[in-house]
């Protein structure tokens, strides 16, 4: 009994030293909760965009944990012991004790919040003093408001007093980064309150009190929070909640169930912040002597790559419960294209008891988001103006971008901010990535490849694209690559002018290559090495109009004077064929009483010339 305790110890560990792994290695996480789920009902959440979220039962996790750090994580074994037992912020999600549970509350004490929208190294002047006029940033910040809905904290000027009776208590600290200013959560322990004796305040109760200022205005909320819809803008009317779900269902062995969910119609709604929940109910799940377990993929990409109930259904007298395999899992930038979603789930082949009503799978899935109506665009009518001289022509902008990481199966990300200008005026935006050719030989038939390539606002550009090549085999067999071999275009002229307006010129991109590519390094650093290019030139008419302005003004008067001598032409001519009527009918009675005529004369001659046959048959006879 102790051995297995010890096992599942050292397991334990494993798994969450993999987890803090993962935390420090990405800027942006993005954690779903377990919230009602038994400890043995915790799903291993495999992210689309390359990070994994791991469970006790998922060894995947635990074997990347062990990749990354190789022996590191074993050196600082003895030190972890020594420090003692982990506080709960290190483990991330909601750790503010009994508090009242807020999205902005999540991960509070976390440090890789303080770059999950990007780090600005910020600019100093090099003079003496700096500016001694220049207005504060904050100065130049309109922070938002939801309105009469609710009321949240302002900006600037900061507000550092209250009403009576609520004094001493600030506004929640605000941080400026490069998608935008944001303020944080102020979580137990920023207030200075003590465990010891005496009266307690509020706050050492519940956290979310420290987060209202001395007006009762809360504070605005996190990037990502629902409660951020409130904020809304535009015709397209309030955002409203739904929830939409099926059934998934098989009856053989190893069997796979699939179902699709629309959540809303994307071509007249809008949606955000959708959250995908599953649960299965028990079968042969028990693991006793087995691997029983469920693999679900979502659109064609794992979402959990072990999901144990660790449940048996086989006590007919037992309710059949729903153990959660995926719980508040975000699905927005899946959900973007269609509104529609295929999730997939299958079973292993040990699962072969215990079905529940005929179904040895039997779950529901639920995706619950909120949606509005798109808004409806106002038609804008376009006034030429009179051009005295023809503009210059506008410039196309570029920009670009490296993605790059540098370990077998890794998930590389870039932000690119560029000017939506030309997007905005009728351009078009087009992106081109270029891939350099690392390990994508694929010769043993493992998949060496380019697993996903992800534009967030217009989803996968490529899935499973495999390149080919390996420059390092190449030219150990005596072929080197040629230059333009060891490049690959992944994605080609792609349109992105929508994700550009939609974005207001910010673009991120991510990228991720399969676990098998692991050699033959780009630069001697990179196995992920692609270039983003991004395009968007003016309006093909731009320069067409502007040069018919310019000519306008000089061809206003030779038009008209033309105009004016047709109009004199078309008039004379119209004067003059009453005239020429009146002579064309006189010759057409001439010729009709001339027809008239001819008839008359017609019998006469005949009886002329039939006196003179007759006078010279006469003279014949006689003769």
């Amino acid at each position: 009994m102790w051995r297995s305790c010890l096992v599942s110890a050292f397991v334990l560990f494993d798994q969450v030293s993999a987890y803090q792994t993962l935390l420090a290695s990405r800027s942006s996480s993005q954690r779903p909760t377990a919230t009602g789920l038994a400890p043995q009902q915790w799903p291993a959440l495999l992210q689309l965009d390359g990070s994994s979220h791991s469970n006790l039962h998922d060894g995947s996790a635990k074997a990347t944990g062990h990749q990354q750090h190789g022996g590191t994580r074993s050196a600082d074994t003895s030190k972890d012991a020594a420090a003692g037992p982990r506080e709960a912020s290190w483990f991330g999600a909601f750790d503010q004790a009994e508090s009242t549970y807020t999205l902005e509350g999540e991960e509070a004490d976390d440090p890789t919040r303080e770059v999950e929208f990007g780090w600005d190294p910020g600019f100093v002047y090099p003079g003496k003093g700096g500016e001694p006029k220049a207005l504060p940033k904050p100065w130049f910040h309109e922070s938002q408001s939801a309105g009469p809905e609710d009321a949240w904290q302002s900006h600037y000027p900061s507000v550092s007093g209250g009403v009576a009776g609520n004094r001493g208590y600030h506004e929640n600290p605000w941080r400026d980064t490069p998608e935008g200013w944001v303020q944080d959560y102020r979580s137990s322990g920023i207030d200075g309150r003590s465990n010891g004796p005496g009266k307690k305040k509020a706050v050492w109760f519940d956290s979310s009190v420290g987060n209202i200022d001395g007006f009762g205005r809360r504070s605005v909320p996190y990037p990502g929070s629902p409660r951020r819809a409130l904020n809304w803008q535009g015709n397209g009317g309030p955002w409203v909640e739904r929830a939409v779900n099926t059934t998934l269902k098989c009856k053989t062995v190893g069997c796979t169930a699939s179902s699709s969910l629309t959540a809303f119609d994307a071509v007249k709604e809008e949606a955000q912040n959708c959250r995908l929940n599953v649960g299965v109910h028990a079968t042969d799940y028990d693991d006793d002597w087995s691997r029983e377990f469920i693999l679900w993929t979502l659109n064609g990409f794992s979402v959990n790559s072990r999901c144990d109930p660790k449940a048996r259904g086989c006590n007919p007298n037992a309710s059949r419960l729903l153990y959660g395999c995926l719980s508040e899992y975000g699905v927005d930038h899946l959900l973007q294209g269609n509104g529609t979603i295929m999730l997939e789930g299958t079973n292993t082949k040990m699962v072969d008891e215990c079905p529940y009503e005929g179904n040895l799978l039997s779950g529901v899935a639920t995706v619950t988001c909120l949606v509005r109506n798109r808004p409806v665009e106002t038609p804008v009518i376009k006034v030429k103006a009179t051009v005295s001289e023809p503009e210059k022509p506008i410039p196309a902008i570029n920009v670009s971008s490296p993605l790059q990481c540098s370990t077998p199966g890794c998930t590389a990300t870039t932000l690119i901010h560029m000017d939506p200008g030309l997007a905005m005026l009728g351009g078009k935006c087009k992106m081109n990535v270029t891939l350099v050719q690392t390990d994508f030989d694929d010769a043993l038939g493992v998949p060496e490849q380019v697993d996903f390539l992800f534009l967030e606002g217009s989803g996968n550009l490529s899935t499973n694209v495999k390149p080919g090549k390996n420059p390092c085999t190449a030219k150990m067999q005596g072929k080197p690559l040629k230059p333009d071999e060891q490049l690959y275009p992944l994605v080609a002229n792609h349109d992105i002018t929508e994700v550009v307006q939609n974005g207001n010129g910010a673009l991120r991109i991510s990228g991720k290559i399969s676990d098998m590519v692991d050699e033959c390094a780009s630069q001697g650093r990179f196995l992920l090495d692609a270039f983003v290019a991004v395009i968007c030139e003016p309006p093909a008419s731009k320069a067409t109009a502007t040069k018919a302005a310019a000519k306008t003004p000089k061809e206003k008067k030779g038009a008209a004077k033309m105009a004016k001598a047709k109009l004199a032409k078309g008039k004379k001519a119209a004067a003059k064929a009453p005239k020429d009527k009146k002579v064309a009918a006189k010759v057409d009675k001439t010729k009709l009483a001339k027809g008239k005529k001819a008839p008359t004369k017609a019998p006469k001659d005949k009886k002329v010339a039939a006196k003179i046959a007759k006078g010279k048959k006469e003279a014949k006879k006689k003769d």
